[in-house]
């Protein structure tokens, strides 16, 4: 019996499966459903252990916040002068 075929509709999603399949030598298909089961373990997951994770994963100690703001850019709209 023939696997189901993948069908992804947007260009950025499409674009980054197959990137990432062909950076770690698997199917667009298998990397999609990794990414679809890590996400749905993430909803199980509450809220304060999703943020005490990387901290025990990494050994470092991340401040959430602090790299929250050190990545935002401020959009000061269109000038329509």
């Amino acid at each position: 019996m023939a696997e189901p075929l993948l069908s992804i509709r947007s260009a950025q999603a499409y674009k980054l499966a197959h990137r990432l399949a062909r950076r770690d030598g698997r199917s667009s298909a298998d990397i999609v459903g990794r990414a679809l089961g890590a996400y749905r373990e993430a909803r199980l997951e509450s809220p304060v252990a999703f943020y005490v994770r990387p901290t025990n994963e990494s050994g470092a100690d991340l401040e959430l916040d602090a790299a929250i703001c050190e990545n935002q850019k401020i959009n000061f709209g269109s000038d329509l002068q």
